[in-house]
């Protein structure tokens, strides 16, 4: 069975389109930006557009956190 990845350029489309209305618009497309050109699934993608644009550090074991050169993460002990 074949897994269905969602096409995050026609996501950008659709967020971007005069008619739909987001919450935090400007986190979204940045996360579906990095979801697109990173490799790493939404939820991390999520994690590090909120990050960086509210400058707060990431505790995670997740390495691939470490792809965003604008994202700090910290290893919890």
């Amino acid at each position: 069975m074949k897994t269905l990845i969602p096409d995050a350029n026609a996501l950008l489309a659709f967020a971007g389109s005069p008619s739909v209305k987001l919450e935090q618009q400007i986190v979204v497309t940045e996360a579906l930006r990095r979801f697109r050109d990173h490799g790493v699934d939404f939820a991390n993608a999520w994690l590090a557009a909120k990050a960086a644009s509210t400058g707060v550090q990431i505790a995670s074991f997740d390495r691939d956190l470490d792809k965003f050169r604008d994202v700090t993460r910290h290893e919890p002990k």
